[in-house]
């Protein structure tokens, strides 16, 4: 009786240091991963938003946070390191950001999509339906003189290679509605969720 009294007490102990011993020696002895460059972890992240080949200029770092109230910001590499003016902006969520509209030797300045200064030439739902970006402040933009109308509602809207120095295929958005434009022959697209443009961890990718 006294054996299997100890016995028992015994199995008991092992068990709490084991269930305490276990998240340590888990961690200690897990396999480690292989380090991967963070513009190899960018390209994994974002390979879904996408139709661009992968091939980022170079990763920097935001100096100025952008807001809805300046809608534009900082980063800390200029002409130096192969900035160009128009160069395409994206965050770490595979979105546009923006587009490069200063250039200095290590620092550049980027207008945010929602920035009504900012001209981004686009593609709505396929590549042949092209139009002009530009923003409305805050967490919209929209795109106007759009040929089709046909189903766009929910179209990813992408970067076109209007200028030879802003990258083509960069995932921008998705529609939320159409109506007829300004020009009144034309047609203009809202993209007006556009809150997770803002969310970055201080990085972003230059293209």
């Amino acid at each position: 009786m006294i054996a299997t009294l100890k016995r028992l007490i015994y199995a008991i102990l092992i068990t709490h240091v084991m269930l305490w011993a276990w998240p340590y020696a888990y961690f200690y002895f897990k396999p480690r991963q292989n380090t991967e460059n963070q513009i190899q972890i960018f390209k994994k992240a974002l390979s879904k938003n996408y139709s661009a080949d992968l091939n980022p200029k170079l990763v920097s770092k935001i100096i100025t946070t952008p807001n809805i109230w300046t809608n534009s910001f900082s980063i800390d590499k200029g002409s130096a390191d192969g900035v160009l003016f128009g160069g395409v902006i994206t965050n770490n969520s595979g979105q546009v950001l923006g587009v490069v509209s200063q250039v200095d030797s290590n620092t550049s300045l980027v207008k945010t999509i929602t920035n009504p200064e900012t001209k981004l030439a686009v593609w709505v739902g396929k590549s042949s339906n092209k139009g002009l970006l530009s923003g409305l402040y805050g967490y919209s933009a929209e795109v106007d003189w759009i040929q089709d109308d046909t189903e766009l509602v929910n179209q990813p809207v992408y970067t076109s290679n209007f200028s030879k120095n802003t990258k083509e295929g960069l995932y921008v958005g998705k529609v939320q509605d159409v109506r007829l434009g300004k020009s009144g022959s034309f047609y203009a697209a809202s993209l007006n969720d556009l809150t997770n443009i803002w969310q970055t961890d201080g990085s972003v990718l230059v293209w």
